[in-house]
């Protein structure tokens, strides 16, 4: 992954404490705004532990390049193992790479800005989410233990920019047709949206483009 990209941004912004939130977020009275990815592609998870499989075949199918969870798979561990990716390293060898998608069309994907705990990369902020959901390009999130993709986010507009309250993804597990008339959709919790070394538990936020 090309670390230079990052440089231009400074620690990310929605990665502030939930009281320094509401401070800054005390003098504003307006609504919030929604900005969300209209026709994600939806990938369920097809074994217990390939949420960062199914994840990551969300975001490419997505951004016009379907492709099969599988050959994500096949790329970590060659016997197509049910485990998960156990560093989130491994999350940005995938989304910072070259592929082949479902129809032979070749395409590299790259990652623009990321929040990676576990590498000590703190390069994303409340700006540039809003700005990638509303060009359509869904975000990879991971926690201490599962991967979804963002797709939506509710914001109020600051001064310094908009400003995040509200997210929400496409969980890969469980799949609708496993639970009927469930919505893979779901808010993140303030929990989740919170890095860990705040108290929380995100570890990993990326924008992806092709």
């Amino acid at each position: 992954m090309n670390r230079r990209s990052f440089l231009f941004m400074a620690s990310a912004s929605v990665l502030v404490s939930s009281a320094a939130r509401a401070e800054a977020l005390a003098p504003f009275a307006e609504p919030p705004d929604r900005v969300f990815v209209p026709h994600a592609q939806f990938v369920p998870q097809q074994c217990n532990d390939w949420c960062w499989a199914a994840s990551c075949s969300m975001i490419f199918g997505t951004l016009g390049h379907p492709t099969d969870q599988k050959k994500l798979v096949d790329f970590l561990y060659s016997d197509l193992a049910c485990a998960p990716a156990w560093q989130t390293r491994d999350l940005t060898r995938i989304l910072d790479n070259s592929w082949i998608d479902d129809r032979g069309v070749a395409f590299r994907s790259r990652i623009e800005a990321a929040f990676d705990q576990e590498n000590g990369v703190m390069a994303i902020n409340d700006a540039l989410v809003v700005g990638e959901l509303i060009r359509k390009r869904p975000l990879l999130y991971a926690n201490k233990d599962h991967c979804l993709v963002i797709v939506q986010a509710d914001f109020i507009v600051t001064p310094n920019g908009p400003r995040i309250i509200g997210m929400g993804g496409l969980d890969p597990d469980p799949s609708p047709s496993d639970h009927p008339g469930h919505s893979p959709y779901r808010a993140l919790t303030e929990a989740e949206r919170r890095p860990a070394f705040l108290g929380g538990e995100m570890m990993y936020l990326a924008a992806v483009r092709i």
